[in-house]
């Protein structure tokens, strides 16, 4: 007797030991289970049988005797089936024979269970037939557990020899087949109370019904999915205020969109990266339509999966939805910026006028207008020092004058956002670009809300206006910084390693900026000598690791001759200190450090 349960991705394993198919098997002695994922010949098989039945032999300590184990597995094995103390047969591993099928006599409650029967490497024909033996040569009861619709999927080719081998097999081998769904209202339950932190179980159970809509959305029908993205949301609960989690409109929404994004990411149907294209513009609908590549047409797909899923408010920023879905890593300070400035919070009275103008299309007539007053004239006294919400307040004034609601040309705002983007440059509003991030502010929105007139031309000019003022304003900084890492050689050498040379440290600021120069050569190397022994070597490494990479090499190229330089100095420090332990420290471990660090940038200028 054979039958086969078709599934969904369920953890089936777990179903059948948890749940018995019926109170015959309900003892874990009364069945013998190999999951097929990842075998590549029947010997595999039989030695996952052999482990359970000789727990002994496959131990760590009988794995030290390989030889012996080896030969073990060969030869005739004693096995009691029935745990009466007597030998009831024998097997030895390899393709069941009959002599085999004859030594082992299996009672009626006896069953072997074949499970992920599509992750297996065996071809489909030689497994069923290897399995068919046990049935009719051996006389064994047999359960096989697969998600059919992937065995058929990879059969499924013109181009595949074994094309249809699998259904044509099946009607001659399987006698019964039964059809596993999951309980979903059991196992989220379930899931929910297995969750670490208190207020996630709580926010969870209060919205079941989110997670089942957006289960049944995805398609997948994969509870471990499932189960491993709720545990993801309560890590995302950990970074938000209490307070926000208290507003129960917002987590329904906050919910059904992680879930989503959770699902197509966790299933490979898309990376987080591209999320990015789900951003609320009108570019997504153009890129559609001129070049619709795979990765476009998947997140169409997914948007038509999804039919709630409202993307005009991302409520928290398509970045950080990048970053936590690709480093695991939480801003917390940018989601409950975000989250803050969405339309739940709206009537607390606490957003600036800016946020609620952007919301205006939810306010009466005589609300935006009493609004939108405030927000000219905060703009006139230039109230705002963050260039996210200046740039949010262009973009509402570009938009307004266009549908009329506001009296100023374009041309007019255009050169008042100038001016008011010069003001926070001279008064220091503007952080310098960084190397690593750039900060909530990606210039398609900011504080969870994107940015009106993102499309137009005169928008994106006031754009790249700011990065320049952003770039100016980080050389202008780079006096300072240097006078900073010239104070870690003998402070933090490690930061001062850190901050220079490519990782994945956040602290690595300058891997590719050419700050070096603005530190006086003459002061490095007094720095240098004054610092510990040890920090010496540390802060030598820099040289012989910053240029290593041709690509980052290319921007650096202008410290090779502030390097050469400090090259000199230090091999005349080496000749004035002749005779002491320092020279011959110097010489022998810091020295050839500056010394790769030189030839790197020259074959890179060559």
């Amino acid at each position: 007797m054979i039958c086969a349960i078709r599934h969904d991705n369920l953890d089936l394993k777990s179903l059948f030991l948890e749940v018995p198919l019926s109170k015959t098997y309900s003892d874990p002695k009364s069945y013998l289970y190999v999951s097929l994922y990842g075998m590549r010949s029947v010997e595999d098989i039989e030695s996952e049988y052999f482990r359970q039945i000789h727990p002994f032999l496959s131990s760590k300590k009988a794995r030290l005797f390989g030889r012996i184990v080896k030969g073990a597995l060969k030869t005739a094995i004693n096995i009691d089936f029935n745990d009466d103390g007597k030998a009831d047969g024998s097997i030895s591993v390899g393709i069941p024979n009959e002599s085999i099928f004859e030594k082992i006599q299996l009672s009626d409650d006896k069953l072997l269970i074949f499970d992920d029967l599509e992750r297996c490497s065996i071809s489909i024909t030689d497994l069923l037939g290897y399995i068919n033996q046990y049935i009719e040569h051996g006389g064994f009861k047999v359960l096989m557990l697969s998600n059919e619709s992937e065995i058929i999927s990879k059969q499924d080719n013109d181009k595949n020899p074994e094309s249809q081998a699998y259904i044509r097999i099946k009607e001659k081998v399987i006698g019964r087949s039964f059809e596993v769904l999951p309980e979903l209202e059991n196992a989220l339950s379930y899931f929910s109370a297995c969750l670490p932190s208190e207020l996630p179980r709580k926010l969870i159970f209060s919205h079941m019904d989110v997670v089942a809509r957006a289960y049944e959305n995805s398609k997948f029908k994969n509870l471990r999915m499932l189960r491993h993205s709720l545990w993801d949301f309560d890590r995302l609960c950990g970074g938000i205020d209490p307070v926000i989690l208290k507003c129960a409109p917002l987590i329904a929404d906050l919910l059904y969109i992680f879930l989503a994004y959770s699902f197509e990411i966790r299933s490979g149907i898309i990376s987080a990266s591209d999320l990015e294209k789900f951003s609320n513009s009108s570019s997504f609908a153009r890129e559609f339509s001129k070049n619709k590549d795979d990765s476009v047409d998947k997140l169409q797909n997914i948007r038509k999966k999804y039919p709630s899923l409202d993307l005009h408010e991302e409520l928290i920023p398509v970045n950080v939805w990048i970053t936590f879905f690709s480093t695991g890593s939480i801003p917390s300070e940018d989601i409950n910026l975000a989250l803050n400035n969405s339309k739940y919070f709206r009537s607390e009275g606490q957003q600036p006028t800016w946020v609620k103008c952007w919301h205006g299309f939810d306010l009466s007539d005589e609300e935006f207008a009493t609004v939108f007053a405030q927000l000219q004239q905060e703009w006139a006294q230039m109230h705002y020092t963050n260039p996210g919400e200046v740039m949010h307040i262009a973009g509402m004034l570009i938009e307004h004058s266009k549908s009329g609601l506001y009296e100023k040309s374009i041309d007019s705002i255009v050169k008042e956002a100038q001016t008011y983007i010069d003001w926070l440059k001279q008064e220091g509003h503007i952080k310098p670009i960084s190397t690593l991030h750039r900060e909530l502010f990606d210039g398609r929105a900011y504080a969870g809300l994107g940015f009106n007139s993102l499309e137009d031309d005169n928008f994106k000019l006031l754009r790249q206006y700011l990065e320049v003022q952003r770039g100016r304003a980080l050389e202008e900084s780079y006096p300072e910084e240097a006078e900073r890492l010239l104070s870690l050689i003998k402070t933090d050498p490690e930061l001062f390693l850190q901050s220079l040379i490519l990782s994945n440290n956040k602290e690595n600021r300058f891997y590719k900026t050419p700050i070096l120069p603005y530190i006086d050569p003459n002061k490095f190397i007094a720095a240098l000598i004054d610092a510990e022994p040890s920090h010496r070597r540390t802060v030598s490494y820099v040289f012989a690791e910053r240029y290593k990479f041709a690509d980052i090499a290319k921007e650096l190229l202008s410290e090779l001759s502030w390097l050469k330089e400090v090259y000199a100095l230090l091999e005349k420090e080496i000749v004035d200190r002749s005779g002491k332990i320092s020279s011959f420290s110097l010489e022998r471990f810091i020295l050839p450090n500056f010394f790769d660090g030189i030839q790197l940038l020259d074959k890179v200028k060559v």
